[in-house]
């Protein structure tokens, strides 16, 4: 018999009508996991319906009216994108664990100084991953290659600042867990696993940007290593935009950055997606029953 894991008390003040519950900081999830808590974040995501409707009326009227060219601009975002994502989680693997190497090395004057590098690495680099997301939607592209790959519209500006305020307060708490040594997981591993968390940044603008006549698909091995969040997720696909409740190696689900799984995107009819959409448990719902079974281990 499992043993159900404990209740995490931050988890039930989140908001009912997030999009997304990202973890930005595996590592400090896994700490307080140790401690007897449980810790999720707030993703890029979080948006109110209505917001969410008038977000996608340009990409699903574009996908409406030119189905052969939305899919071929898709086709080539999600190469844009993912070329990207690969790049930046190298980079940040690399620079990241150098910064924190030159802390146990005691070369920085000060925590300011530390955070300071921290942050110059991460602002960009989460800039850069959401941008990536955008354009894998079939957002077409700015042609640039030295400058953003997409336009953001003021609204995904707005979400992305939001997201990067948020995410600093886990990278704030990352940095204070390495400089106080109460971490038992080697330094390259935690690193690596913080890397992680931006496919999940990337993989929340990616839907973000979709139109509203899609269908997405939770995909992968569904075998003996699935944890129960990810069954979960196996058991209610395929969702719509209104109620995905999140995407993989997000931290709402137990397996966290070690999720083995993909989202599917395939485009519908209308019809079909509001007869998923009624048909489905509501994103809030889907939330809660996630959070349920991380804290206890079912739902």
């Amino acid at each position: 018999m499992t043993t159900p894991l404990p209740v995490n008390p931050l988890a039930i003040e989140a908001q009912a009508d997030e999009l997304f519950v990202l973890a930005p900081s595996v590592l400090y999830a896994e700490a307080l996991a140790e401690a007897g808590l449980l810790f999720e974040g707030k993703s890029v995501g979080t948006a109110r319906e209505l917001d969410l409707l008038f977000l996608d009326l340009d990409q699903t009227t574009r996908a409406k009216i030119r189905p052969n060219q939305f899919a071929k601009e898709r086709k080539k975002g999600v190469t844009v994108g993912r070329r990207i994502l690969d790049r930046v989680q190298q980079q940040v693997e690399r620079e990241l664990l150098r910064i924190m190497r030159r802390h146990d090395a005691g070369k920085y004057e000060s925590f300011r100084a530390f955070e300071r590098d921290a942050v110059a690495l991460m602002k960009p680099a989460w800039k850069e991953v959401f941008e990536a997301g955008v354009r894998s939607s079939g957002i077409k592209g700015t042609g640039s290659t030295t400058g953003p790959v997409v336009k953001l519209s003021p609204d995904d500006v707005k979400w992305l600042r939001s997201a990067i305020a948020h995410e600093m307060r886990f990278l704030n708490g990352f940095m204070t867990a390495v400089d106080e040594g109460t971490w038992k997981m080697p330094l390259p591993r935690r690193v690596r696993m913080y890397a992680r968390t931006l496919e999940a940044f990337y993989d929340s603008a990616r839907v973000i940007g979709l139109p509203a006549t899609v269908m997405i698909h939770w995909t992968g091995e569904n075998d003996e290593r699935t944890c129960p969040g990810c069954k979960y997720l196996f058991e209610h696909s395929p969702y719509t935009k209104k109620t995905l409740p999140t995407v993989p190696r997000a931290g709402l689900t137990p397996c966290l950055t070690n999720c083995r799984d993909k989202l599917l995107i395939r485009q519908v009819e209308s019809d079909a997606v509001i007869s998923r959409t009624n048909a489905s448990l509501t994103r809030g719902t889907h939330i809660k029953h996630l959070r349920r079974i991380k804290a206890r281990g079912h739902l």
